[in-house]
């Protein structure tokens, strides 16, 4: 059977909880993050308008703790893309650009903005997935 490391450290983070006699609180599943480096003919043919956020910066240092970060803020990040090289014309380079689950304006005040910014420009990007966990 296979289980997960999630899986299993929430469970030990429960019986060290009751063993301990702290009960009062309940664990929350945390968010799986996956990341695999696709093309640009992989990526979605549509994004959502109302959905789709970019950076406003042409480079996000790590990715996977900004969409941890916008979970437990209570933002719901469904996917998210980071362009892995330089090929736009504009000089900034392409944005990390993220997915919500619903329209969410709240991003914004976290430095993104409506759109998918320079996300085509790229022909290699990592995609995360979100999955689990979150609000």
């Amino acid at each position: 059977m296979k289980h997960s490391l999630i899986a299993i450290a929430a469970l030990a983070g429960l019986a060290y909880g009751c063993q301990s006699g702290i009960n009062d609180s309940v664990l929350l599943p945390k968010p799986t993050i996956e990341s695999r480096t696709i093309t640009t003919a992989e990526l979605p043919s549509e994004f959502s308008a109302s959905r789709t956020y970019h950076y406003r910066q042409p480079s996000l240092k790590d990715p996977e703790g900004v969409l941890l970060a916008l979970l437990e803020g209570g933002i719901a990040v469904t996917r998210a893309w980071q362009p892995l090289d330089d090929r736009c014309l504009d000089p900034l380079g392409p944005t990390f650009t993220l997915e919500l689950a619903a329209a969410d304006p709240a991003v914004q005040d976290q430095g993104f903005e409506l759109g998918v910014g320079r996300l085509l420009c790229a022909m290699t990007l990592t995609e995360y997935t979100v999955s689990g966990g979150g609000s």
